[in-house]
């Protein structure tokens, strides 16, 4: 979850927005952001889509920042027999 803060923290400083504009944005609770970005509270999936759609980002990332959905897997590199 540190991950997911300082994230959303480092996006709020980034656009100069406190939690309550991010609220107003993302139609959210001021309280509910302020306890998320507190660490007392995990993010939940309303959460992460509000602040998706304020912050112009993919849901898919924030949800995946939140530990909602897990990582993406890295890419598989296949080894081929050089030719001679």
């Amino acid at each position: 979850m540190d991950e997911f803060v300082t994230w959303l923290t480092e996006e709020l400083d980034k656009r100069g927005w406190s939690g309550s504009e991010l609220a107003r944005r993302a139609g959210l609770v001021p309280s509910t952001v302020s306890t998320v970005i507190s660490g007392a509270k995990r993010p939940g999936l309303d959460f992460c889509v509000g602040v998706s759609r304020a912050l112009g980002v993919m849901p898919e990332q924030v949800l995946r920042l939140a530990g909602l959905l897990p990582p993406l897997a890295p890419p598989v590199v296949e080894e081929h027999e050089a030719v001679s």
